[in-house]
């Protein structure tokens, strides 16, 4: 008997100390995006149906793909297509919880969730994803609560 499989999923979940709205711009504005995604710019209309380009610092096109949901400020999800990769699209989700009334972690600020799923398995964009996202989102952790970026940047 065959047992279909599902494909990988990278899901990370962090805890900001800010609010809903103020998590939502930096996720779709370009300047504040630049400054926590190692300068990076993601620039789109952020709504449905809309294209997204990320390029990197140097204005080369990175990945793209299409706003699939957009809910400010509670959800986001959009596909996403390495430039050049021969590999499948996969999709991004970004969920953003107010803690106000959590009823498991109840208190200030939000809970931020971003699932990354659709990619092949054993595919060299889940190792990338798996590094990629926890710097990423803790140098945006850091921005919102400080003021500062970790100042990362791509090496390759």
């Amino acid at each position: 008997m065959k047992t279909k499989t599902t494909p990988p999923e990278f899901i990370y979940v962090t805890y900001i100390n800010t609010t809903p709205r103020k998590l939502w711009q930096a996720l779709t504005a370009t300047a504040l995006i630049r400054r926590y995604w190692m300068g990076r710019e993601n620039t789109s209309t952020w709504k449905r149906g809309a294209a997204l380009e990320s390029r990197d610092p140097a204005g080369e096109l990175e990945w793209h793909g299409r706003i699939i949901e957009s809910q400010p400020p509670r959800r986001l999800v959009y596909s996403f297509r390495i430039e050049g990769a021969d590999q499948p699209e996969s999709r991004v989700t970004m969920e953003i919880a107010s803690l106000k009334n959590d009823p498991e972690h109840r208190g200030r600020g939000v809970r931020l969730t971003v699932t990354h799923a659709g990619y092949a398995p054993g595919s060299r964009q889940l190792k990338g994803i798996s590094r990629g996202w926890p710097a990423i989102l803790s140098s945006l952790k850091s921005l919102l609560e400080t003021g500062a970026s970790l100042g990362l940047a791509h090496v390759d």
